[in-house]
């Protein structure tokens, strides 16, 4: 194939006489030296195939241009068409927020859930919702809430559901609503379960999620596996005061069949103020002092921050509006509402022509004034929601900017 170099989906960093190209969809990531990638660069200025750059190679660097070719080939930057814009015509990965009423009151809710909100969707609005996504041809979509099983309606929505969508359905769920009967109806109708648990026994389980928790969920679980329900994934969100639980989660994940998740506290919804326990008072999300312990001699555990919420997935609020992320729905970042969804509106949610997502692509560390020509902005942090933390916390911006700096410096540039 005759390729040009796709350099609108790709990362560009430059230190003295290297350069870092990564695909910024993926993260995957190439280094290599500034003679090389200002050839690339000629290629792009002229639109060159970049085949016809590797004569301007010595006998003795050609070869090794040709192998920067097919890495590039590797990271999907390399286009037959040298104007094709990045347009998909799908959304691949769809989440719906169903309700906002939850059985639970954890300290750290994002979506700051609880028993007593109102439902701002009806079921015929929700299979309206489940209508219009589905001309967006998702290949995975998430049930999710609040407590998605608390709402009577559930069973029949997921039947409206599957009547109409054969790809991947996956249930987030804190799983203390599953007996045996609704178990066998997951079991025959998602591809995949993710269980919020937080804890490896009762007694830290309850820490978070109360008293009795920790064995509904351990019943939950057994009933899904006995219906044959083999992708169950946990989470636990970690800060300070149960950073030393991850091993013992890790084994209790390994011992009863299920994958393990980690996800670092950050300050959303009730989190703002039930974060004592989880970071210190000029933090704003918790930040594991040996993150980047693995990959001081090695690159393969590091990509760069290639967050796709807003690029390849949307999430759904409660009330049907679309957003980027679900940790960010307030009015600045908001879309439009999928209930109203019509041909030119679908058409510019494939196009990203909201105000919306243009305000979220903004939270990008590499759109912001002090770090664009930071020489590790593109591996400093994968998730624009954080980023608005720090960009409205200078103390909290200066501490995380320093850690981050001071290893990722090393890592990819010694």
């Amino acid at each position: 194939m005759s390729g040009y170099f796709y350099n609108k989906k790709a990362n560009i960093m430059k230190k003295d006489n290297t350069v870092i190209i990564s695909n910024q969809y993926s993260g995957k990531w190439i280094k290599i030296p500034l003679v090389c990638y200002e050839v690339i660069e000629e290629s792009v200025e002229k639109q060159l195939a970049l085949e016809k750059m590797i004569d301007l190679f010595s006998e003795d660097d050609k070869d090794y241009f040709r192998k920067i070719i097919k890495s590039l080939e590797d990271l999907d930057l390399v286009t037959e068409n040298p104007n094709e814009e990045i347009y998909y015509g799908m959304i691949p990965k769809v989440s719906i927020a169903i309700t906002n009423k939850c059985n639970l009151n954890c300290c750290y809710c994002c979506k700051e859930s609880n028993i007593n909100r109102e439902e701002r969707m009806n079921l015929d609005e929700l299979k309206k919702v489940v209508d219009n996504v589905l001309k967006l041809n998702p290949i995975n979509l998430t049930i999710s809430g609040g407590e998605p099983l608390v709402r009577k309606d559930f069973v029949e929505f997921i039947e409206y559901i599957k009547s109409k969508y054969d790809e991947k359905l996956i249930l987030s769920t804190n799983a203390t609503l599953i007996d045996e009967k609704m178990a066998k109806f997951i079991s025959d109708n998602f591809y995949a379960v993710e269980i919020s648990l937080d804890g490896y026994d009762e007694e830290t389980c309850s820490e978070i999620r109360g008293k009795g928790v920790f064995n509904k969920v351990m019943k939950a679980i057994g009933y899904l596996k006995d219906n044959g329900c083999d992708k169950i994934s946990i989470s636990m969100v970690m800060g300070k005061y149960n950073e030393g639980y991850k091993q013992k989660f890790e084994e209790l994940n390994e011992k009863i069949g299920t994958k393990a998740r980690i996800r670092y506290f950050c300050k959303f919804g009730r989190g703002f103020s039930g974060c004592e326990k989880y970071v210190e008072n000029d933090e704003v999300f918790y930040t594991p002092q040996d993150l980047y312990t693995l990959d001081e001699n090695s690159y393969d555990n590091i990509n760069t921050g290639h967050c796709n919420a807003g690029r390849n997935s949307i999430f759904i609020a409660d009330d049907g509006y679309v957003y980027s992320c679900p940790n960010i729905t307030d009015d600045k970042f908001k879309t439009f509402n999928i209930l109203d969804m019509d041909l030119e509106t679908e058409e510019k949610l494939y196009k990203k022509d909201f105000e919306g997502f243009k305000n979220f692509e903004n939270l990008d560390l590499k759109n912001q004034t002090r770090c664009r020509d930071c020489s590790v902005n593109a591996f400093c942090n994968t998730c624009p929601a954080k980023n608005r933390l720090l960009y409205e916390n200078e103390k909290a911006f200066e501490k995380y900017c320093e850690f981050n700096k001071k290893h990722l410096e090393n890592i990819l540039w010694k």
